[in-house]
């Protein structure tokens, strides 16, 4: 299937006008027909706004190797719910992880840790059904720099809030190890939660 045939068979899957699609992408019903029959093409951002109301990835749209049925339209549509769900759970476990972040007196609860990296990698999972390589790649580097910031940031916090404690000054140096190695992971799963939070969305 060409490019031009998948969003046509998306949308009539959909069972949406070429006038609802334009007024989505606020772009006119002409623009959509001439998509629809090769006259002209869609840039980058109308694709992925596309993608999105069709809840079909990049991939499948741009390359003509890859078949679009009305079951893998119910694949991805299940494949769009989880990125959903496993997005707002995400955003739970990052603000019961920024407790256990001010938590300097009593032991951590290894388990909201655990659960967050566990939904991370599943909504991560998903997400690339639907994010292209080549977008990705495209703005690694802002992923990495944002990254960065935030693990130092956190880092400094972190320093700062354990300074103003004297609790590890008392404790033996098997204590400070497993504090300071917990804390270190915990920093790590706050910073990727909180890149996924401010970069991401339920749906790329």
């Amino acid at each position: 299937m060409t490019l031009s045939e998948k969003l046509k068979y998306c949308r009539t899957q959909k069972k949406l006008t070429q006038a609802q699609i334009a007024v989505q992408l606020n772009v006119s019903r002409k623009t959509i027909s001439n998509w629809e029959n090769a006259r002209s093409f869609p840039d980058i951002a109308s694709l992925r706004k596309l993608s999105n109301i069709y809840n079909v990835s990049l991939d499948d749209l741009l390359q003509d190797s890859h078949l679009i049925d009305a079951n893998s339209l119910q694949k991805n549509h299940f494949n769009a719910k989880v990125i959903k769900l496993t997005y707002c759970l995400n955003i739970v476990f990052c603000i019961l992880a920024y407790f256990e972040f001010f938590n300097f007196k009593f032991p951590h609860i290894p388990i909201i840790f655990f659960l967050l990296l566990s939904n991370l990698i599943v909504y991560t999972y998903y997400l690339f059904h639907f994010l292209s390589w080549n977008i990705f790649k495209k703005y690694l580097l802002i992923y990495i720099f944002l990254f960065i910031i935030l693990f130092t940031l956190y880092t400094f916090l972190n320093i700062f809030f354990i300074g103003t404690s004297d609790f590890l000054i008392h404790a033996d140096p098997y204590f400070i190890f497993g504090f300071s190695f917990g804390r270190l992971i915990l920093i790590l799963g706050v910073t990727l939660s909180s890149e996924v939070i401010l970069l991401f969305k339920t749906h790329p």
